[in-house]
């Protein structure tokens, strides 16, 4: 998804719509099997090819998935009282990053830019929130 997306930017800048809105489609038709931060990249993919709807159910599912999954793991929580392992903060560190994508796609640049900089807190590591942090 993010290969194709990005393909598809360069030929958009040297000015080849067409070629561009080849590899947006391949981005926009590829499948993961579940939701993850690859679907951004499928998302902005649907709103280049002008399927504003499409964009939006992406984003749209890259927060309810990350709210859900945030929600099972501050329940599973409950009770530890000398911080989280590694793994903990890594998977965290994932879900807002997948949350705050999900924003930015929606354009809500603040909640994107506050999980954004969550995800940072919790894996200074994390190469997807340091990029698409605003």
């Amino acid at each position: 998804m993010q290969v194709n997306y990005c393909i598809g930017s360069a030929y958009e800048a040297l000015g080849n719509r067409a070629k561009a809105n080849d590899y947006f489609k391949k981005s926009s038709e590829a499948t993961s099997g579940r939701v993850n931060v690859m679907n951004y990249y499928q998302g902005l993919s649907y709103a280049k090819l002008g399927k504003k709807e499409q964009a939006k159910k992406i984003f749209d599912s890259l927060q309810s998935e990350a709210d859900s999954q945030l929600q099972v793991s501050a329940t599973s929580e409950v009770g530890v009282i000398f911080g989280r392992s590694e793994s903990s903060n890594d998977r965290m560190s994932r879900l807002y990053t997948m949350r705050g994508l999900g924003y930015k796609g929606l354009g809500d640049l603040q909640k994107a830019k506050d999980d954004l900089n969550k995800a940072l807190e919790l894996s200074r590591s994390n190469l997807w929130a340091k990029i698409e942090n605003l």
